[in-house]
Order: structure tokens, then C-alpha cells, then sequence
């Protein structure tokens, strides 16, 4: 279902990417996978920063970089910030996504997570 919304974006069906995130969302349940409930709130986020949304876009990433957190899940939380550090950047909010980036890549390479510390480096150039 994610590479449909993904797909759905990428030709701008803005509509029905709504419709797949808000699916997606709706399907799971967070207690029992949170790994696929922060794919979904991405997906959410990616779909609202398209529609022209960067400030709801970025709020509802912080509350789930704090949700993951809360219930230490490290790899999700990465990838949340990173995700956070990008719609900064669509944003245009480049100060903002600087500090986020290099916290992932200390992260990444302490919790010898490679392929977040490849995709945060390229955030970073």
C-alpha cells in the first residue's frame, strides 16, 4: 500500500493519496505494530506536505518522533527524524533540518545502523 501512495504522489493524485494514507492509517492498530503505524503517519505527513501543508506536515511529524521516543523504538525514531529533516528542507526551513540530520547520522553510527547513516548522509549533502 506504500508504494501505491508513494506512486499516487509522484504523479501529483493528490486524492487518492489521502485516501491510501487515511487507509492505512485506519487498518492498524498501534499497540500491536508500531513499525507500520509510523509508515503510516509518513505517509500521512508526505501527503500533506504535497497538498500544500508544510506547518501540519511537520507538526505531525514531531508527535511521532515523540511517540517513538516515548516507546523506545530507535530505528522508527530515526527514521521519523529524518523525515522531519526533509519536510524542514521542503519547508525551506534549512536551519531547522541541519540540527536533526547530524543528530540521526551520531545516532545511526552509535546504534551501527548503516542504512540510516547512508540516508542521512545524503540528507546531509
Amino acid at each position: 500500500m506504500m508504494l501505491l501512495h508513494s506512486r499516487c504522489l509522484h504523479r501529483r493524485q493528490l486524492q487518492r493519496a489521502q485516501e491510501l494514507a487515511r487507509q492505512m492509517g485506519a487498518m492498524l492498530v498501534p499497540s500491536e505494530d508500531a513499525a507500520a503505524c509510523v509508515i503510516a503517519e509518513r505517509a500521512r505527513a508526505d501527503t500533506l506536505l504535497y497538498t500544500g501543508d508544510p506547518v501540519r506536515s511537520v507538526s505531525l511529524l514531531h508527535r511521532l518522533c515523540d511517540t517513538c521516543h516515548a516507546n523506545n523504538l530507535p530505528l522508527e525514531c530515526l527514521q521519523a527524524q529524518l523525515a522531519l529533516a526533509q519536510h524542514h528542507q521542503h519547508a525551506g526551513a534549512v536551519g531547522a533540518a541541519l540540527p536533526l540530520v547530524l543528530a540521526c547520522v551520531s545516532t545511526a553510527q552509535q546504534l551501527n545502523m548503516d542504512t540510516v547513516l547512508a540516508s542521512a548522509l545524503l540528507a546531509l549533502a
